[in-house]
């Protein structure tokens, strides 16, 4: 018997009003701040499977029919980790560039990183929070960034209960 190998995809759904809403990481990545949504991780996995189908027909449907699941989404700040077979890694990647509204309204989803254990996605969300918080500082932005440090903490706390 041969064990499924499983991949972590961190990625970010945003919902920015402009393109004013955004900062810019190292390596000229954009990095929205408007990411308030009333999307459940249910409704993600179903849209993400649409756009599997839609894009790729029956053989992308069946690449992640295995292991696809949401492990983790928060509708604070859009970040989430989803699981999906290590072979099916670019069709997620590709299906999350192709979704471009969700009910209606214009939205972002873009890959931050691909791991193969959840600690170490999880790792990696909490550090980019981390210097999102030091990014937004430096900039002088106005927004709340006490709870940012909460949803921070709340992503590392929230995954380790899995």
């Amino acid at each position: 018997m041969v064990r499924l190998k499983t991949r972590y995809v961190l990625f970010q759904l945003a919902f920015p009003d402009s393109l004013n809403d955004c900062i810019n990481e190292p390596g000229n990545q954009r990095v929205f701040l408007s990411t308030l949504s009333g999307i459940s991780a249910g409704q993600l996995v179903g849209l993400l499977r649409l756009s599997i189908q839609k894009n790729f027909g029956d053989q992308g449907s069946a690449l992640v029919q295995t292991t696809f699941s949401v492990k983790y989404f928060s509708q604070k700040t859009g970040v989430g980790i989803i699981r999906c077979h290590r072979e099916a890694v670019d069709l997620v990647m590709a299906a999350m560039f192709f979704i471009t509204s969700i009910d209606g309204r214009e939205c972002i989803m873009s890959g931050i990183g691909i791991s193969g254990s959840i600690k170490k996605a999880e790792v990696r969300a909490v550090n980019r929070a981390r210097a999102l918080i030091k990014m937004v500082k430096a900039k002088g932005l106005q927004i709340d960034i006490q709870e940012l440090q909460e949803v921070s903490m709340e992503t590392f706390n929230e995954v380790n209960l899995e």
